[in-house]
């Protein structure tokens, strides 16, 4: 057999990526984002200091491309279904144009910072207006959210697992909370394994739910809060703040400032020079590097 064209196409699209990491990568704007609200404090510090992340490989690529397919999915057939959708634009192509794009200027504990978000939407759900934030997940992680609505079919069983397990949900929908004024969010799940929107039960199928509605809570934003603050005072003083993982776990894995942190103590353990090695560009680690 010839060499295989998806292959081939992986490989280019792979050094691509990498030489536009090296030619294009820019220090990021000064704003905390806020999908990154749960992210670990050190991740976020380099972030915003101008470190450079690894390049994204074209598997993670294809994944979010694949999630803002699921999104646009989502809301033409919210549209269809009678529901109005707002700061969105709707274009003949099928694509969803977001344009409830948001800027929150904070003072906390006297430290000022800013947080950037961009709405999948608002909506109404009675006389209440809501923020809309859409979740594709793949199957492993849809199913033990699937499966404490199957066994409870409770709106806020499924909502107290996620303040326990998936926080970065909940503190994102509480930034454009903020953002929009609004009291309370639509938080909708889709499945990716089987293009399921909302949560089903298997043991009964009239047991659909579409969404989890979060209401806004003072003391989980101040948590959010004090969290950037504490980052942003170290931006300031330019004192790198521990990991939020003194060890490393699964999630340090796939960060993608590893060869930072737990990738650079590997190294030393190894004996290995320079400790820090960026994996796609050597020793070349931060913007203002001439390596």
């Amino acid at each position: 057999m010839a060499v295989d064209p998806i292959k081939q196409w992986y490989a280019k699209r792979e050094r691509d990526l990498i030489a536009n990491l090296k030619k294009n990568y820019k220090r990021p704007r000064a704003n905390f984002v806020a999908s990154e609200l749960s992210a670990c404090r050190l991740a976020t510090w380099f972030r915003l200091m101008g470190y450079i992340p690894c390049a994204r490989n074209p598997r993670g690529e294809d994944y979010g491309n694949d999630g803002n397919l699921h999104h646009d999915s989502v809301r033409n057939q919210m549209r269809e279904g009678g529901m109005e959708i707002g700061d969105v634009t709707f274009n003949k192509d099928g694509t969803v144009e977001e344009t409830g794009i948001y800027i929150l200027n904070i003072t906390h504990k006297w430290i000022k910072f800013n947080i950037s978000m961009r709405l999948d939407g608002t909506l109404r759900l009675g006389v209440l207006k809501h923020t809309l934030e859409i979740k594709s997940l793949g199957y492993w992680k849809y199913k033990p959210i699937q499966k404490v609505w199957e066994d409870t079919e409770s709106e806020a069983a499924v909502l107290g697992w996620l303040m326990k397990n998936r926080v970065d949900m909940i503190y994102q929908v509480h930034a454009n909370m903020v953002a929009t004024k609004l009291k309370q969010s639509y938080l909708v799940f889709k499945d990716r394994s089987d293009c399921a929107i909302g949560l089903h039960s298997s043991k009964n199928p009239k047991a659909i739910t579409g969404g989890v509605v979060v209401p806004f809570s003072p003391t989980l934003w101040k948590g959010v809060l004090d969290k950037l603050a504490f980052i942003q005072r170290h931006i300031d003083s330019g004192v790198q703040p521990d990991p939020d993982f003194l060890e490393e776990v699964t999630a340090c894995k796939y960060c993608n400032y590893h060869h930072l942190c737990h990738g650079a103590e590997k190294r030393r353990k190894k004996k290995l020079e320079p400790a820090i090695w960026h994996p796609q560009l050597g020793a070349k680690i931060h913007l203002d590097d001439n390596k």
